[in-house]
């Protein structure tokens, strides 16, 4: 079993040699308990499944002013990790992982949650059963959910900002087939390239800009090349997964690679 706490190391701190957790700026306070209470309702969600490519909770409390639950603890290595240690992962291989978290985001859409945090390192790989986990859920949000989006991994998100408008509304399963695609993508090539997009920063029109700077950002993207040997039919379901024209749906994204 493993324990899981939610601590602010940008705005809480514990006293050396005491467990406890305290936030110093009382302004920062309201936001603290609310965020410590959506990390609470986050586990409480997750303990209502039952698949076991989703990471199982088996409790949520508090203690010690602030609060924790207890999880499965997976005996093996996250994805990014395991890539690492082999350059790139087999085409074949490289699927095999991808269905099964396909069958994790099916669980969730039928609960009306996405995840919008797909990355190698939020998917676990049981070394013991072969079973691949999908954890960290910090960033789900249910379709009741009309909050923006918390975090999410920069290479492995859409890079239009008028996407993140469309994910705020609480449920767009076509962000997770982007992160999808992209961590297919990134676990069966070698070297990855990437470059700095110019994105908008500011998608409300009504918005006069001060400057150019108020226009666009930049952010890292991946620039995807087909990797060498792979076969048409798993890169096609790349290219469309990172496109904006992107399968609809888990199904259409799992129809369209190789059986």
């Amino acid at each position: 079993m493993a324990i899981k706490e939610f601590f602010d190391n940008k705005k809480q701190l514990r006293a050396k040699g005491d467990n406890n957790v305290f936030t110093p700026i009382s302004n920062d306070l309201e936001e603290i308990m609310a965020a410590c209470k959506m990390f609470m309702a986050e586990a409480i969600k997750i303990m209502g499944f039952e698949n076991n490519n989703i990471v199982k909770i088996y409790d949520v409390f508090d203690d010690n002013d602030t609060c924790y639950y207890s999880m499965e603890y997976i005996n093996g290595c996250d994805l990014g990790a395991y890539k690492k240690s082999k350059g790139c992962i087999k085409e074949s291989e490289a699927i095999g992982i991808i269905k099964q978290v396909a069958v994790a985001l099916k669980e969730m859409y039928n609960h009306e949650m996405c995840h919008y945090d797909i990355s190698p390192e939020n998917i676990m790989l049981d070394q013991e059963n072969g079973r691949v986990v999908l954890v960290d859920f910090g960033s789900a949000k249910t379709s009741a959910d009309k909050s923006d989006i918390v975090y999410t991994k920069k290479l492995f998100s859409p890079t239009d900002e008028l996407e993140k408008v469309f994910a705020a509304q609480g449920f767009y399963p076509k962000w997770d087939i982007y992160s999808l695609g992209a961590t297919l993508y990134f676990i069966t090539k070698k070297n990855i390239s990437t470059t700095k997009e110019r994105v908008r920063e500011n998608t409300d029109s009504t918005i006069t800009p001060k400057s150019a700077k108020d226009l666009v950002g930049q952010k890292e993207t991946m620039i995807f090349e087909r990797p060498t040997g792979m076969s048409e039919k798993t890169w096609k379901c790349i290219e469309k997964a990172v496109s904006w024209n992107r399968q609809k749906s888990i199904d259409e994204f799992l129809a369209m690679l190789p059986s």
